[in-house]
């Protein structure tokens, strides 16, 4: 759709009929994920770590901890920027 603009032609309609089907169930994996990831947290204290715990477990708990920030990052730049400019997009330049 965004290369379609980009060249001046109007883009080609999708297979489901508008963006905004497959953008909801991407918001509704995002928000089961966040819930899981923020139960995980809650789980360990949010990703709490100490000497007495085994070096193994330190590392999980900071990679979790990595991983947890990202998908959040990951979710925002979705939710917040690009799903909306896709449905813009679509409701802009689709015929």
């Amino acid at each position: 759709m965004y290369n379609a603009v980009a060249n001046g032609s109007t883009p080609e309609p999708i297979h489901c009929g508008s963006v905004s089907h497959p953008i909801n169930v991407m918001v509704s994996d995002h928000e089961n994920e966040t819930e899981r990831y923020n139960r995980i947290s809650k789980l360990t204290g949010s990703y709490t770590t100490s000497r007495s715990k085994s070096d193994d477990y330190n590392l999980l708990m900071n990679k979790l901890q990595l991983f947890h920030k990202a998908l959040l990052e990951h979710i925002y730049l979705e939710n917040e920027i690009i799903f909306p400019k896709a449905i813009g997009f679509e409701s802009k330049y689709a015929g």
